[in-house]
């Protein structure tokens, strides 16, 4: 909807909602009215990490609460207790969500570790380890990856689906577990649509590019650079090439439909979280610490013609290769020799000799040969 965000009645946030023509009434989306403790947990995260660098008491307070909010009201007993995944649906009559998320917890174990760290309260470290508790509960061992979570009753492992982010984000917060990136590898990693990375799932029906970010930071802090270089040039592709692009953000997934099997998809359209995830990659940047991935960042060259930094590494002699493709509306071939013309010395350019205007996307994979054919 139109209008200033901030409602000047309530003071609060607008309710992202449209205007529905055939009902003639204002209609709310459930998800986007509904409250899930992993997002409470990512907010927490964001306004700790701007207090420490920056102060201002309000921003603690309001982790404070908000806190409080997710002890309060998702603190569970049952079996390995941890926290639920929060309250779904309309006011004035919300129903609490009984199944239990390891991603939401994995958030809920970092916000209270931080707020620990802040404050020096030992409740905030407790409440930190009963959420990691229920982490490290749905870990297996046979299989090298994490659960999703546990199914309404609090106990019985949701062994359905086993998404990526969860593995990842266990590398990035836990500071261990990189075996589950193996098992990502194995199972998530996909080449679709002219691009390769990973997707959401196991079924591999397309490249969730915000799953491709998060495995790049996971690589940094596991020191597989090669891996991470190998998907931050895919995300440059992506950037430049994938359906729908500005040449700017990054878009959801390579193509419209991709399944979660959690109940939504993601499509080709431009996407916050894919595109703060890239943002975090080429940075060197752990989101949950606030701490580097790598220990020296990586500097950023201007190379994809759509002012995308490129992440390179310091060597003698450097050759990279790039995947450029075809826009005829974005990026015109006086514009294109510009940009190979100003690639920095030792930089070059390989482009397939076959088709002087479109090279292919990159080929081998994770561990093969990575240079165009």
């Amino acid at each position: 909807m139109s209008g200033d965000l901030i409602d000047p009645i309530t003071g609060k946030a607008r309710i992202p909602r449209w205007w529905d023509l055939s009902d003639g009434k204002c209609c709310e989306d459930q998800f986007q009215v509904s409250t899930y403790t992993g997002n409470i947990a990512w907010a927490m995260i964001a306004l700790l990490d701007y207090y420490k660098k920056m102060g201002g008491s309000e921003y603690l307070a309001a982790s404070i609460e908000l806190g409080d909010w997710i002890e309060n009201k998702t603190r569970d007993i049952r079996c390995e207790g941890g926290y639920t995944g929060g309250y779904d649906g309309w006011e004035p009559n919300p129903q609490k969500i009984l199944w239990k998320s390891t991603e939401h917890n994995i958030d809920v174990y970092v916000a209270f570790k931080l707020l620990h760290e802040i404050t020096g309260e030992a409740k905030w470290e407790e409440r930190a380890l009963y959420a990691r508790a229920f982490i490290e509960a749905m870990w297996n061992d046979a299989n090298g990856h994490f659960w999703t979570g546990t199914l309404e009753d609090g106990c019985t492992v949701n062994g359905s689906n086993i998404p990526l982010d969860i593995q990842a984000w266990a590398v990035m917060a836990l500071d261990s577990y990189a075996s589950a990136l193996a098992w990502v590898e194995n199972n998530c990693y996909t080449e679709k649509d002219g691009f390769a990375g990973f997707d959401f799932n196991d079924d591999k029906d397309g490249v969730w590019f915000e799953g491709s970010g998060q495995m790049v930071a996971a690589y940094q802090l596991n020191g597989e650079k090669a891996k991470a270089d190998f998907l931050t040039n895919q995300l440059i592709r992506a950037q430049a090439c994938a359906p729908n692009t500005n040449g700017k953000g990054i878009v959801a997934a390579s193509n419209d439909g991709l399944s979660t099997g959690l109940g939504w998809e993601y499509f080709s359209r431009l996407h916050v979280g894919a595109t703060a995830w890239y943002l975090f990659g080429e940075k060197n940047y752990n989101p949950y610490w606030g701490t580097k991935t790598a220990p020296v960042p990586l500097p950023d060259i201007k190379a994809n013609g759509f002012d995308g930094p490129l992440s390179i590494s310091q060597s003698d002699h450097l050759t990279i290769s790039l995947s450029l493709c075809h826009h005829r509306n974005k990026m015109s071939g006086k514009r294109r020799n510009k940009m190979s013309s100003q690639m920095s010395e030792g930089l070059f350019l390989q482009q397939d000799p076959r088709e002087p205007e479109v090279t292919h996307a990159q080929k081998g994979g994770l561990d093969g040969d990575q240079s165009t054919s």
